[in-house]
Order: C-alpha cells, then structure tokens, then sequence
C-alpha cells in the first residue's frame, strides 16, 4: 500500500470515529431528555431542573435534582407534609 492510499484510509477512518462519536451523542442526548413534568411550568415553557420519578412498587414519588455532577433524591410532599403515593 502506498502513502497516499494509507493517508486517504487513515483519514475516512477518523472522520468515521468522529461521526460515529458525535452521532451516538446526539442521541443519547435525545433519548435522555426528559419532557415536562409535575415539577415544571408548561404553560410558560420553563423548567424547574427537577425530575419527577416514581416508584412503581409502591406507588410513591421522589423529586430528584438534575444537577450535572451530583444528583440528590428526596421524596415529594404535599401541602401536610405527607408523602405523595398513588
């Protein structure tokens, strides 16, 4: 194999990786995104940077701040201060 034909490999083999890394990001960015939830003002589109889960065992919610390195998860309480659980 000559230089220019090893070069022209090397190349489309990088450009590959790149799109290969930047389409599977794309992605995950997607398929993680979460839509609007309890937690959020829909009606004037802002969102509250909390996550709404719940546990489907035994039907209690859990607010989970969406923090980029560090998360926390405490349960969600009504007005009472009682736990919310379907």
């Amino acid at each position: 194999m000559d230089k220019g034909k090893m070069q022209t490999y090397v190349e489309t083999l990088l450009w590959g990786i790149i799109g290969f890394i930047l389409l599977s990001t794309a992605y995950g960015w997607v398929r993680n995104y979460p839509g609007y939830d309890a937690t959020d003002d829909v009606a004037n589109r802002e969102r509250s940077g909390m996550i709404l889960h719940t546990d489907y065992g035994t039907g209690c919610q859990y607010i989970v701040s969406a923090g980029l390195f560090a998360r926390s998860m405490v349960p969600r309480v009504d007005r009472n201060g009682r736990h919310v659980c379907n």
